[in-house]
């Protein structure tokens, strides 16, 4: 129960920013990017890096079309990785812990891409 309530604490500041539908898959590529950036090679890490540099000035710009006040809405949008970013690794983290103790049956290819973390 405590996780539930700690997620429904998380969801709803990022529901009430109210992200337009080009900023939440832009927030959601960022995360993609970001996670899959630990399991690249170092030509592939320099390519992340500038593949989420244009994804941030994307997010700025989308930003700046939906808000007056621009510098506050891309800061929340930005803060909001961080704790989007931590469900992804407490969803993760639940998701090997299932795999380990065979709970349920996994996808190998779903065993492949969370065996980084």
């Amino acid at each position: 129960m405590p996780l539930l309530l700690h997620q429904w604490k998380v969801c709803v500041p990022f529901a009430q920013l109210a992200p337009s539908y080009e900023e939440f898959c832009l927030i959601k590529a960022i995360c993609v990017w970001h996670v899959s950036y630990y399991r690249l090679s170092e030509e592939g890490r320099q390519v992340a890096l500038n593949q989420r540099d244009r994804l941030i000035r994307a997010l700025h710009y989308a930003c700046s079309l939906d808000s007056d006040d621009v510098g506050e809405r891309y800061g929340n949008m930005i803060m909001s990785l961080n704790y989007i970013m931590e469900q992804i690794r407490n969803l993760n983290c639940s998701f090997v812990m299932i795999s380990f103790f065979g709970i349920l049956n996994v996808d190998s290819l779903m065993i492949d891409v969370t065996s980084f973390w």
